[in-house]
């Protein structure tokens, strides 16, 4: 609030969603083909339509960067995350989850994509520091909960 005219400035976090296909032992990423990260790998993912659900926007972003289709009843809640991508900017992303058999189309990257390709788990824990750092742990948690993988904790 200003402390002058009492104004009350809101800093509300812009609504995102974000979908993880995951087929049998891997994952299906997008590398950013523009700021902020560009050249990191991250979640099929973008900010909501004026008119759109969380799903909707999901499945949206998947067939933008991806090619790929999917239905929205397929797409699952997998959890929320809250990003600050620059001091004043705060995003919530829905991540949602979703089985390559409930997609159609082949993977082929988007205008907005660098590439899209299904990481295994394996790369997915080696080459982690790739990946867009707020999308780490749900990745993580993915490959432990999705494709129900014991996964060793890292001394």
């Amino acid at each position: 609030m200003c402390s002058r005219c009492e104004t009350v400035l809101w800093q509300n976090p812009k609504p995102a969603s974000a979908v993880a296909v995951v087929d049998d032992d891997s994952v299906l990423l997008v590398q950013r083909g523009t700021a902020p990260d560009e050249g990191q790998w991250s979640l099929p993912a973008g900010f909501l339509e004026i008119d759109e659900s969380h799903r909707e926007c999901a499945v949206r972003e998947l067939t933008e960067e991806t090619g790929m289709q999917a239905p929205e009843d397929a797409v699952d809640t997998h959890e929320t995350l809250k990003i600050t991508q620059r001091a004043t900017e705060h995003v919530v992303v829905a991540v949602f989850t979703l089985d390559r058999e409930d997609a159609r189309g082949p993977v082929e990257a988007g205008s907005d994509a660098a590439d899209a390709t299904f990481w295994s788990a394996d790369r997915i824990e080696e080459d982690i520091g790739d990946v867009r750092e707020p999308y780490r742990p749900v990745l993580e948690s993915i490959v432990n909960q999705k494709i129900h993988r014991d996964v060793e904790p890292k001394s």
